[in-house]
């Protein structure tokens, strides 16, 4: 099956940017799930992918424009999430043709 969508994920393994030939993940409503890992940027021939309902997802991985082939990208959208914006490089992605919510704001900055 494709979808892990409502299966109450709260981490995704690092072995997913493994799955080099994966064009469709639906990680929907799996409301733990905080972060994504930077490996999944190396799932060049995604083509979909869906966070709606993933409130307690915080970023999207700092180099997210490698996913050259996505097309569709759902993010959480209705202002209760907790992603607070989008990563630089988006406008590199060519293939992108439907984004439900583009998050403007800036990335916390480290603390020193």
């Amino acid at each position: 099956f494709r979808s892990l969508s409502r299966l109450y994920i709260t981490d995704l393994p690092n072995v997913i940017g493994g799955l080099l030939h994966l064009r469709w993940l639906d990680l929907s409503y799996n409301t733990g799930l905080k972060m994504l890992p930077k490996s999944l940027t190396k799932l060049i021939n995604l083509q979909f992918l869906d966070l709606r309902s993933c409130y307690k997802l915080e970023e999207l991985p700092e180099d997210f424009n490698e996913l050259v082939n996505l097309r569709i990208l759902l993010v959480p959208s209705n202002g209760l999430g907790a992603l607070r914006y989008m990563p630089l490089g988006m406008e590199k992605m060519a293939c992108l043709t439907t984004l439900n919510m583009f998050i403007l704001g800036q990335r916390k900055s480290s603390m020193k």
